[in-house]
């Protein structure tokens, strides 16, 4: 492990860096008695204010800056300038009090100036000595800051990469397909052309879907929402006698967005885990509400009481659905999902979808 992994792992101790940020203001105060001009108030009181004027740099303005709040971090980096300047000032009167105690000891000259104009060159030199003595913490800071935020987001977008490829490998699922390809061979026996032409179009839809859809960034709620119910047709003409099945859809999509397959996965999971393992008749009802840039999605379905090994195989995939949830909708979402005396409830919410792009 180098060192720069070593650095960027144990700074998130707190005791470790409250011991070196101790250490750190410690070294100055010992460095600044150099200066044997200066008091040691007079010192003390400019490390201290030197440390008032750091952090909220490193934990104020320089977070605002990364979350490109421009104006407002423009506003605050002006009001800080005037009140350390102020701070600067005062202490300034300070230090020329203290040159006047000076005023007739051999070898102490006193520079020959006003104190106004002297406020000034001291607030300056003072003002210089601040940014050498903060510049490198700060630029460790955001360093540390902007390192951690871009490993974040490779991770994040690993991660995201690893649950499409799960999400793909879920939708060509060959039992659906080969009990699909089945039902609708039994309409072409039948005699029922129209109903194998319908149910055909509707599996190449759903196919097209899993292969080129699936890969982009979002799609359109309405696309999504077609593919549930072309979905949920197949499953219907499937299980005609052994399930109630029931799709509502309110609402209007109005122009927004989600990812693909964030709805998909919760209709399959209440029919592989619920539908396909009923031993009785089952049930499978979903509504979904659209009310402008929010949805609301509802699934229950039947389970059997001995179908726990299924639900815990069913949990990996909602697991799935969850984290890609907290990638997409970190702070706009709610998702419940329970078993509730043999139905399987799922609940989600998504307060804010995304705006699809022009």
């Amino acid at each position: 492990m180098d060192l720069k992994t070593i650095w960027l792992n144990t700074y998130d101790i707190l005791a470790y860096r409250v011991t070196l940020h101790i250490a750190f203001w410690a070294f100055l105060l010992i460095l600044s008695a150099g200066t044997v001009v200066y008091p040691l108030w007079f010192r003390s009181v400019t490390v201290g204010v030197s440390a008032l004027a750091y952090y909220p740099l490193a934990y104020g303005l320089i977070p605002l800056y990364r979350k490109k709040r421009l104006v407002l971090t423009f506003a605050a980096s002006l009001m800080y300038a005037v009140i350390i300047s102020g701070v600067l000032l005062l202490l300034n009167q300070g230090l020329w009090r203290h040159y006047l105690n000076f005023a007739g000891t051999p070898g102490v000259s006193i520079p020959d100036a006003r104190p106004p104009r002297m406020a000034f060159e001291v607030v300056y030199m003072l003002a210089a000595l601040y940014l050498a003595v903060l510049s490198p913490p700060l630029m460790a800071k955001a360093f540390r800051e902007l390192y951690k935020e871009q490993t974040k987001a490779l991770t994040l977008e690993k991660e995201n990469v690893q649950l499409e490829l799960d999400f793909l490998k879920a939708q060509i699922n060959p039992h659906f397909l080969f009990n699909t390809l089945n039902n609708i061979q039994s309409f072409i026996i039948n005699n029922e052309p129209d109903k194998s032409v319908q149910l055909l179009g509707r599996l190449s839809e759903l196919m097209r879907f899993t292969l080129y859809e699936t890969g982009k960034d979002l799609i359109s709620v309405s696309k999504e929402l077609e593919i549930i119910e072309n979905y949920v047709s197949l499953e219907q003409s499937r299980w005609e006698d052994k399930a109630d099945i029931r799709l509502t859809i309110n609402g209007d999509d109005d122009g927004y967005c989600i990812p693909p397959c964030i709805l998909l996965p919760l209709v399959e999971n209440a029919f592989k885990h619920g539908v396909s393992n009923s031993i009785r008749k089952a049930f499978v009802t979903i509504d979904i509400r659209l009310i402008e840039y929010a949805l609301s999605m509802t699934i229950r379905n039947s389970v059997e009481s001995n179908g726990q090994a299924d639900l815990h195989r069913g949990s990996v995939g909602l697991a799935n659905v969850k984290k890609r949830l907290q990638h997409f909708f970190p702070q706009d979402h709610t998702f419940f999902a329970a078993r509730d005396n043999g139905t399987f409830v799922v609940e989600l919410q998504i307060n804010r979808m995304k705006p699809c792009p022009r």
